[in-house]
């Protein structure tokens, strides 16, 4: 087995796995913003691109466990990186050209590649260097991808104000470049000897889990669609009573209380077992979306937000490392020649629960005058029903492992 990170040089990796996920989620946030890349005549088919993207971050979600099996988990990142590079300069010749649609296809697909296969690489990492401290690793990865959200918007909007968008390019492509050659010499690779091979057939984490793995990605999609909630349907609803303009910058302060809540829960969470912050959390959320619909005006709107962000700081985290705990119990111990083949598939499906969960409400605001059933008050009681559901099966979860 080869080495993991040396105690020299672990605050330096650590450091580069956190920079590294706020680059990829910066780069991904640009492409979540339609006007950044398609023109008037484009922005027809945004549904049918959204679904392109999400169809294959959920394609290469199923298939992560095989790629690392082939390729390594070091490898598998630097592929996930290279991909986020190709997007990057497809669309950047597509916008050179005015908008082409055969390049914006390309490129929205290797993004849809490299989205959930970087993040899986990052979470096992983490897990791998801090299997005791999962959930402190957890919230400030998510801290820091939540900052590369809020830092793409300003960052491509400075470039454009000077009237120097390539200037957007040139500095995340070059970012991509320097993570990928330190990547490839920096990082180590885990291996798994022949006798563990056998667990990377995933049979018998589904025998030894059953249904419970299953409920873990169910949660994971509960709490995605219901997170969506505010980020989405929070801009629908806002915009019947402020400008489209107001209610996207209001949004902001939901991702900024996110990694405000993140940072806050850094200690409490190394101090205070998970399972006592997590139902507090889930209250905060419900009575955030309860509390919402109710409002009017941009205060109350506000108020809503920033409580729906520190509420949902940690849920996915803490979920992620609920997960990665049993999956310990599992392999019988936290070494990474038996727990790495566990954590592959574990931490596939939970990404992929919640990319799905995420996908089925961004499309369903997409197409909502054709296909909604429900009225937006009614979405945001749903909304709490989903995070109550999310709530009950974890607390069932710890219940019964206990």
């Amino acid at each position: 087995m080869q080495p993991s990170f040396q105690p020299t040089s672990k605050l330096v990796m650590t450091i580069s796995l956190l920079l590294i996920t706020s680059l990829h989620t910066m780069i991904f946030t640009f492409f979540q913003i339609p006007d950044n890349f398609l023109n008037e005549e484009l922005i027809g088919k945004l549904f049918y691109l959204k679904v392109l993207v999400y169809v294959s971050a959920l394609i290469i979600t199923c298939l992560n466990q095989k790629i690392m099996q082939a390729i390594s988990l070091k490898h598998t990142m630097i592929c996930g990186l290279l991909c986020n590079l190709l997007a990057l300069g497809l669309i950047w010749i597509s916008l050179s050209m005015g908008g082409n649609l055969v390049l914006i296809v390309f490129s929205l697909f290797f993004i849809g590649l490299a989205l959930p296969s970087v993040f899986n690489c990052l979470i096992t990492y983490f897990v791998l260097e801090y299997p005791k401290k999962t959930g402190v690793g957890f919230v400030a990865l998510f801290a820091f991808a939540n900052g590369g959200v809020l830092l793409s918007s300003i960052l491509f909007a400075a470039f454009r104000a000077n009237h120097f968008s390539e200037g957007f390019f040139l500095l995340t492509m070059g970012l991509l470049v320097i993570a990928a050659f330190f990547v490839a010499y920096r990082f180590f690779d885990p291996r798994t000897p022949k006798h563990f091979e056998h667990f990377r057939r995933g049979t018998l984490l589904w025998k030894e889990m059953h249904y419970r793995l299953a409920l873990f990605v169910l949660a994971a999609m509960a709490y995605a669609m219901a997170e969506s909630t505010f980020s989405l349907w929070g801009e629908v609803y806002m915009r019947q009573f402020i400008s489209a303009i107001a209610s996207s910058e209001t949004i902001s302060v939901f991702w900024l209380s996110l990694i405000v809540g993140q940072l806050l829960l850094l200690a409490p969470l190394y101090f205070i077992p998970a399972k006592r912050i997590f139902p507090i959390l889930i209250l905060f959320v419900a009575f955030a979306l309860f509390f919402f619909r109710q409002q009017m005006h941009t205060s109350g709107f506000l108020t809503s937000l920033i409580l729906g962000g520190l509420g949902c700081s940690a849920i996915f985290p803490i979920l992620l490392s609920f997960m990665e705990k049993e999956l310990m119990l599992v392999s019988g111990r936290s070494h990474q020649e038996s727990f790495l083949p566990f954590i592959e598939t574990g931490t596939s499906l939970m990404i992929g629960g919640y990319i799905l969960g995420i996908g089925c409400m961004d499309l369903w605001v997409q197409k909502a005058d054709q296909i909604s059933p429900l009225p937006i008050d009614q979405t945001f009681h749903s909304a709490i029903l989903l995070i109550a559901a999310t709530g009950l099966i974890i607390t069932y979860l710890n219940w019964s492992a206990e």
